[in-house]
Protein backbone atom coordinates (compact mmCIF):
# COMPACT_ATOMS: atom_id res chain seq x y z
CA UNK A 1 0.00 0.00 0.00
CA UNK A 2 1.51 2.96 -1.03
CA UNK A 3 0.91 5.65 1.96
CA UNK A 4 2.35 9.45 1.15
CA UNK A 5 2.11 11.71 3.85
CA UNK A 6 2.59 15.66 3.39
CA UNK A 7 1.16 18.41 1.22
CA UNK A 8 1.00 18.92 -2.32
CA UNK A 9 3.24 21.52 -4.27
CA UNK A 10 -0.36 24.02 -5.01
CA UNK A 11 -1.66 23.52 -1.24
CA UNK A 12 1.39 24.93 0.00
CA UNK A 13 1.26 28.12 -2.90
CA UNK A 14 -2.45 28.18 -1.86
CA UNK A 15 -1.65 28.44 2.33
CA UNK A 16 1.22 31.32 0.89
CA UNK A 17 -0.99 33.54 -1.16
CA UNK A 18 -3.54 33.76 1.78
CA UNK A 19 -0.99 34.87 4.52
CA UNK A 20 0.32 37.61 1.85
CA UNK A 21 -3.04 38.99 0.94
CA UNK A 22 -3.84 39.04 4.92
CA UNK A 23 -0.46 40.72 5.30
CA UNK A 24 -1.36 43.14 2.41
CA UNK A 25 -5.03 44.21 3.95
CA UNK A 26 -3.00 44.07 7.47
CA UNK A 27 0.22 46.40 8.12
CA UNK A 28 -1.00 49.23 5.99
CA UNK A 29 -3.74 49.18 8.80
CA UNK A 30 -1.45 48.57 11.31
CA UNK A 31 0.91 51.36 10.67
CA UNK A 32 -2.22 53.86 10.36
CA UNK A 33 -2.81 52.73 13.95
CA UNK A 34 0.45 53.07 15.00
CA UNK A 35 0.83 56.91 13.48
CA UNK A 36 -2.42 57.43 15.36
CA UNK A 37 -1.55 56.82 18.73
CA UNK A 38 1.52 58.54 18.36
CA UNK A 39 -0.07 61.83 17.04
CA UNK A 40 -2.77 61.54 19.56
CA UNK A 41 0.07 61.20 22.23
CA UNK A 42 1.71 64.43 20.57
CA UNK A 43 -1.40 66.26 20.78
CA UNK A 44 -1.54 65.73 24.72
CA UNK A 45 1.70 66.99 24.78
CA UNK A 46 0.71 70.13 23.09
CA UNK A 47 -1.87 70.77 25.48
CA UNK A 48 0.19 70.29 28.62
CA UNK A 49 2.63 72.48 27.02
CA UNK A 50 -0.22 74.64 26.23
CA UNK A 51 -1.73 75.10 29.91
CA UNK A 52 2.19 75.99 31.12
CA UNK A 53 2.33 78.73 28.26
CA UNK A 54 -1.11 79.84 29.55
CA UNK A 55 0.29 79.76 33.35
CA UNK A 56 3.56 81.63 32.37
CA UNK A 57 1.04 84.73 30.66
CA UNK A 58 -1.20 84.55 33.89
CA UNK A 59 1.82 85.67 35.61
CA UNK A 60 3.76 87.77 33.74
CA UNK A 61 0.70 89.42 31.53
CA UNK A 62 2.19 87.62 28.04
CA UNK A 63 4.22 84.95 26.49
CA UNK A 64 7.60 86.51 28.02
CA UNK A 65 10.39 85.93 30.25
CA UNK A 66 10.87 88.24 33.63
CA UNK A 67 13.74 89.35 31.18
CA UNK A 68 11.12 90.71 28.44
CA UNK A 69 12.14 88.15 25.98
CA UNK A 70 10.11 85.66 24.09
CA UNK A 71 9.49 82.19 26.33
CA UNK A 72 11.25 79.05 24.78
CA UNK A 73 10.04 75.70 26.05
CA UNK A 74 12.98 75.72 28.52
CA UNK A 75 10.95 78.44 30.47
CA UNK A 76 7.90 76.03 30.99
CA UNK A 77 7.22 74.28 34.13
CA UNK A 78 6.85 71.42 31.72
CA UNK A 79 8.65 69.47 29.00
CA UNK A 80 7.99 68.18 26.36
CA UNK A 81 8.64 64.54 25.96
CA UNK A 82 11.93 62.93 24.74
CA UNK A 83 10.51 61.46 21.22
CA UNK A 84 12.15 59.83 18.19
CA UNK A 85 8.86 60.36 16.15
CA UNK A 86 8.24 64.10 17.28
CA UNK A 87 10.13 67.80 17.75
CA UNK A 88 8.45 69.75 19.99
CA UNK A 89 8.52 73.61 19.49
CA UNK A 90 7.45 77.50 20.71
CA UNK A 91 6.55 80.51 18.78
CA UNK A 92 5.80 83.62 20.14
CA UNK A 93 4.35 86.45 18.19
CA UNK A 94 5.76 89.95 18.71
CA UNK A 95 3.79 91.97 21.46
CA UNK A 96 3.93 88.60 23.57
CA UNK A 97 -0.18 87.90 23.51
CA UNK A 98 -0.03 84.97 21.40
CA UNK A 99 2.08 81.79 20.34
CA UNK A 100 1.76 78.87 18.44
CA UNK A 101 3.28 75.69 19.46
CA UNK A 102 4.19 72.65 17.21
CA UNK A 103 4.62 69.04 17.02
CA UNK A 104 6.54 68.12 14.19
CA UNK A 105 6.36 64.75 12.84
CA UNK A 106 9.74 63.36 11.33
CA UNK A 107 11.50 66.40 10.64
CA UNK A 108 13.80 68.79 12.59
CA UNK A 109 12.08 72.51 12.91
CA UNK A 110 13.79 75.02 11.53
CA UNK A 111 13.00 78.72 12.15
CA UNK A 112 9.39 77.64 13.44
CA UNK A 113 8.68 75.78 9.95
CA UNK A 114 8.61 71.50 10.03
CA UNK A 115 10.88 69.77 7.48
CA UNK A 116 8.58 66.42 7.88
CA UNK A 117 5.35 64.94 6.98
CA UNK A 118 3.14 67.00 8.62
CA UNK A 119 2.46 69.56 11.89
CA UNK A 120 -0.32 69.81 14.68
CA UNK A 121 -0.01 73.11 16.29
CA UNK A 122 -1.93 74.50 19.23
CA UNK A 123 -2.09 78.22 18.75
CA UNK A 124 -2.92 80.06 22.02
CA UNK A 125 -3.70 83.56 22.51
CA UNK A 126 -3.96 85.95 25.54
CA UNK A 127 -3.68 82.82 28.15
CA UNK A 128 -6.48 80.80 26.45
CA UNK A 129 -6.21 77.75 24.33
CA UNK A 130 -8.06 78.64 20.62
CA UNK A 131 -6.73 76.45 17.91
CA UNK A 132 -5.53 73.67 16.59
CA UNK A 133 -4.81 72.10 13.17
CA UNK A 134 -2.55 69.52 11.15
CA UNK A 135 -0.63 70.88 7.98
CA UNK A 136 0.62 68.81 5.42
CA UNK A 137 4.31 69.57 4.78
CA UNK A 138 5.73 67.09 2.32
CA UNK A 139 4.33 67.01 -0.66
CA UNK A 140 1.92 64.67 -1.27
CA UNK A 141 0.73 64.24 2.24
CA UNK A 142 -2.56 66.45 2.42
CA UNK A 143 -4.72 64.24 4.89
CA UNK A 144 -2.07 64.17 7.92
CA UNK A 145 -2.06 60.74 7.55
CA UNK A 146 -5.27 59.76 8.70
CA UNK A 147 -5.02 62.26 11.79
CA UNK A 148 -8.46 63.98 12.50
CA UNK A 149 -8.72 67.00 15.51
Amino acid sequence: MNNKRGFTLIELLVVVLIIGILAAVAIPQYTRTIERSRSTEALLSLKALSDAANRVFMMRDGYQTAAGTAITLNDLDVQPPVSTVFNYDIAVAAGFQSAALMACRAGAIAAGVCGGRYEIIYNVANGQFFDRECNAVAAGNTDCNGINL
